[in-house]
């Protein structure tokens, strides 16, 4: 019956462990969620604050990191183009023609870095 306990006992004490490291891994990644989110919305407030020369560049940089964060996702790039390039025309920012364009951005990368 000692046996028994000591087990169970054991066994509780290892499940609570794997617990307290499952709840602090899901607060990092809520953490990182409210970083990307607070970093995606710094250019509307520049241009909802009336600074909207330093909001175009927050959202150039914002565009351009999605860009190369699914540059090897199928339809990754055509996604972020076709969710940003909007809002770039609705502000009459005249973008280069690599960041328009997907193939013209894939030949871009591919003299700029080499073959990928």
């Amino acid at each position: 019956m000692a046996t028994l306990i000591a087990i169970v006992s054991l066994l509780c004490s290892i499940l609570t462990i794997i617990l307290f490291f499952k709840i602090w891994s899901a607060c990092n990644d809520i953490k990182s969620i409210n970083n990307k989110l607070n970093k995606q919305r710094k250019s509307t407030k520049f241009i909802i604050a009336g600074e909207t020369e330093k909001g175009i560049e927050a959202l150039k940089l914002e565009y351009v990191e999605k860009l190369i964060a699914q540059y090897y996702w199928y339809d990754g790039i055509k996604n972020v183009m076709n969710e940003y390039l909007p809002a770039f025309e609705r502000l009459g920012v005249d973008l280069p023609e690599h960041l328009k364009n997907e193939e013209k951005l894939t030949e871009y990368v591919k003299t700029m870095i080499g073959k990928i």
